[in-house]
């Protein structure tokens, strides 16, 4: 799996992303537990990617609510035992 960032925001620190191979597209935020930092990615329909890619402010209340843990339905990867909070 390879994810390529077409926006970052590192005020706000979320970004969008694109999986390259299946073209599937996320949003990602930082998450930090006591032994690593890492990104959990968050699955959005094209046409919600495209609206947050041609205006960032958009997804503002989708980042919100993600580290509110309210969106874990969308995570690509379910968390583990030892998640991290949002950094």
């Amino acid at each position: 799996m390879r994810m390529t960032a077409v926006f970052v925001d590192r005020v706000r620190r979320f970004s969008l992303d694109v999986e390259e191979e299946s073209g599937r597209t996320f949003v990602s935020i930082p998450v930090r537990n006591q032994m690593v930092e890492y990104l959990e990615w968050y699955e959005v329909d094209r046409e919600t990617f495209d609206r947050y890619s041609g205006d960032p402010t958009l997804a503002h209340d989708f980042v919100a609510r993600a580290r509110r843990r309210e969106l874990d339905h969308l995570l690509l990867f379910p968390p583990g035992t030892e998640r991290g909070a949002p950094d």
